[in-house]
């Protein structure tokens, strides 16, 4: 009789643990369906907000140019979005600055190591010890925000110590970003 009495226990326990597998497999495929959803979601969510992103910066750049605040509204366009391309915004930290301009090398905008390009003439005896060596700090309008290279104000003082006679190489160390306290 025991023999007997084992043999639905058994297959009893069987079944249960048939049926645990069965409902974990169900789970499972739940539970992956649910995942597969929510990475489509979120890789669709992305490439929408990418692209209004970027819809939304060519309208500001746009809108800024055409303003009115600039006599060549073309130009001032593409000087804009060069850069708004040539950095990733926020700006990478860096010490005692709190922002670094990342190097870019564009028709309008030039970073070489954080510092902006600034109009320097040669000299023309090549004698380089003879020369002043003058250097500007401040925010982002000595940095030159809105003007080419050739036209940030470190630029216009070296042409004007060359018109002067003033043999010189002028430094941009400005950063943009900076507040009044900072500069």
């Amino acid at each position: 009789m025991k023999s007997n009495d084992s043999q639905p226990r058994t297959s009893t326990a069987i079944r249960r643990v048939i049926d645990l597998t069965t409902l974990a497999a169900k789970m499972w495929v739940n539970f992956s369906v649910v995942l597969l959803l929510v990475a489509l979601v979120e890789v669709s969510l992305m490439f929408y907000y990418k692209i209004s992103d970027e819809a939304k910066r060519e309208h500001a750049v746009k809108a800024a140019a055409y303003s009115g605040a600039y006599q060549d509204a073309a130009l001032a366009e593409e000087y804009l979005k060069e850069r708004v391309d040539a950095v990733d915004w926020p700006l990478p930290l860096a010490p005692y600055t709190q922002s670094r301009e990342p190097d870019y090398t564009g028709k309008f905008l030039n970073v070489h190591d954080g510092v902006r390009r600034t109009w320097n003439l040669e000299p023309t005896n090549g004698d380089k010890s003879a020369r002043l060596n003058i250097f500007f700090f401040g925010g982002s309008t000595l940095w030159g925000w809105g003007s080419r290279d050739d036209f940030t104000i470190p630029s216009l003082v070296a042409k004007n110590l060359v018109k002067s006679g003033i043999s010189a190489k002028v430094t941009n160390y400005a950063v943009n970003g900076d507040a009044t306290t900072q500069s």
